[in-house]
């Protein structure tokens, strides 16, 4: 059982940019992968094509090798949990939870299952209530028991808990890990949240303007992300972004570059890279700042507005050995900080394509 995309791309109008552009993702029997992406990137756009709602404009969807709208909508055997489910006033959650399974059991058994899995995720006392008077974490809770009370092959949840309380969520979580091993079923969650792709996958794809720019382990996309903006999203709210230049210095020997100054390390990684002056990119916690003396007049000395760090605004003193300086709420600078990588592994990323390069390790 396979849900395959070839070369798959998407456009909303014509000569517009392409929601998603040359994708190609197999979903395979019992794998559970998470899309993680920011709004806009194409996540919604890419489950609707595999679910078989809409078309790609060009490129392939197929199912079991077949085309996927060879194949009959129920035949397809794809539960699907849209980003905004449809508050359909005249039908009740009951109906809702048995109208796919009741082709698959006994009508007896079928109703019995439905009201334990609405019991489990917290709506049995809604049963005979109508879904256009449920709330909007309620409604979403109605449509996952839809999939849980089905045994589709295929489990695609286009943000399926973004209502839902936390507490509800850790009840649901392991319901949905449990469901698709016992039915050795697929499941595609598209999701904006890192914790919770890391919690219910095992796999993680990254979007990127209707790109897939990783695709990796959970494991990796923790320790070792492939992509740039793979490693933002995974690292933390808190990660700062530095632009820099990355050169050989001696025989074993790189220097990072950073408007912070010279960091003289190790480098190990892509051969591509070991050229001089490689403009890179790389990440690294508040942490990896540590404050420096300086003279008591240097804060009267020209400053440089340099962005943003941690949403505090960034200068660099510019007037000797560069440093950042970190601005108070009033605009003052109360720095100054200078980057520390000693003995640290930093992950070196190409500044223009985002792929991994290697590793620096400060001296």
């Amino acid at each position: 059982m396979k849900l395959v995309l070839s070369d798959a791309s998407f456009s909303f109008r014509a000569n517009k940019r392409p929601a998603v552009r040359s994708v190609s993702l197999e979903l395979s029997q019992g794998e559970r992968v998470a899309v993680v992406g920011e709004s806009g990137s194409g996540k919604s756009t890419l489950v609707s094509i595999m679910a078989g709602l809409i078309a790609p404009t060009s490129g392939k969807a197929l199912l079991d090798g077949k085309p996927i709208f060879d194949v009959g909508p129920f035949d397809r055997m794809i539960g699907f949990v849209p980003q905004r489910p449809p508050a359909m006033p005249g039908t009740s959650v009951k109906d809702l939870l048995l109208r796919p399974a009741m082709r698959e059991r006994k009508s007896d058994n079928a109703r019995r299952h439905a009201a334990s899995v609405a019991s489990s995720i917290g709506i049995g006392q809604l049963l005979d209530r109508s879904l256009g008077e449920l709330s909007g974490g309620e409604l979403q809770r109605a449509f996952i028991g839809r999939v849980l009370v089905w045994n589709p092959r295929f489990m695609l949840l286009d943000e399926p808990l973004s209502n839902i309380d936390m507490q509800r969520r850790r009840i649901i979580y392991p319901l949905l890990i449990e469901h698709a091993a016992k039915a050795q079923a697929s499941l595609l969650l598209v999701t904006h949240d890192p914790s919770e792709a890391a919690i219910l996958c095992d796999r993680v794809l990254v979007m990127k303007e209707g790109e897939i720019v990783a695709d990796a382990s959970v494991a990796t996309m923790l320790s070792n992300p492939p992509h740039l903006h793979a490693a933002s999203l995974f690292g933390g709210v808190h990660l700062n972004c530095i632009d820099g230049h990355l050169s050989p210095s001696g025989a074993e020997s790189w220097t990072l570059h950073t408007p912070f100054g010279d960091v003289i390390g190790r480098f190990s990684g892509n051969h591509a890279a070991k050229r001089s002056n490689v403009p890179v990119s790389f990440l690294v916690q508040p942490d990896q700042m540590r404050p420096v003396a300086s003279p008591s007049d240097r804060a009267r000395r020209p400053l440089t507005r340099a962005g943003r760090w941690n949403s505090m605004q960034v200068w660099l003193d510019t007037s000797s050995s560069p440093a950042l300086w970190v601005a108070t709420e009033n605009g003052t600078p109360t720095g100054p900080f200078m980057l520390d990588l000693a003995q640290q592994n930093v992950n070196i990323y190409d500044r223009d394509k985002g792929g991994l390069l290697g590793q620096f390790i400060g001296s």
